[in-house]
């Protein structure tokens, strides 16, 4: 039994040197509009899955910038921005679309088919401060220019975006009755 133990954490072992602990990106995601990507920036290379920050890789001019300032303490869960209209499925297709269960984003996106317009110049940040246990949604372009917080709430709340109304919706049930409240998107 001993030697089973020992081959079982030499193999763990062998394999944590083989993968490395090296960075790990969050998300990636591509904007095939204006050409960009969004990469997830940790607080160091060694943490995996602690995103601090997003880098803005502009693949026309090879330039980074960043979104958020160095000093910023809030942990980034995900991002949310419209990619692209689909003619042929009469919606507006998200920077995930390809695999909801992947990001964790399954229930976000809602009432988005039979819309014909054009996709929005606008990225939609969820950050979590584990001090005030808050979460909160920040909005920008897709450049990372105009960034300003729009909401903060606790995890009792249910939130969505809208795509055809234009809107994010947040829903609390408080006693027997929904508060319900809405911002632009």
């Amino acid at each position: 039994m001993k030697k089973l133990i020992l081959i079982f954490l030499l193999f763990l072992i062998s394999s944590l040197v083989f993968i490395g602990f090296g960075y790990n990106l969050k998300f990636k995601y591509f904007d095939p509009t204006n050409n960009l990507v969004y990469v997830s920036v940790g607080k160091n290379e060694k943490m995996i899955g602690d995103t601090k920050n997003i880098a803005i890789v502009d693949s026309n001019t090879d330039k980074v910038s960043y979104i958020f300032e160095d000093e910023f303490k809030e942990d980034i869960i995900n991002m949310y921005f419209e990619s692209e209209y689909s003619e042929k499925e009469e919606k507006i297709i998200f920077n995930f679309d390809d695999n909801y269960y992947k990001y964790g984003v399954r229930d976000k996106i809602r009432n988005n088919v039979f819309i014909s317009r054009p996709v929005k110049d606008k990225l939609c940040i969820l950050t979590y401060y584990s001090k005030t246990r808050m979460y909160s949604i920040w909005f920008c372009d897709k450049k990372g220019d105009n960034l300003r917080l729009a909401k903060t709430f606790d995890n009792k709340i249910d939130w969505w975006i809208d795509v055809r109304n234009c809107k994010m919706s947040f829903a609390k049930q408080v006693d027997n009755k929904i508060s319900y409240e809405t911002i632009e998107w």
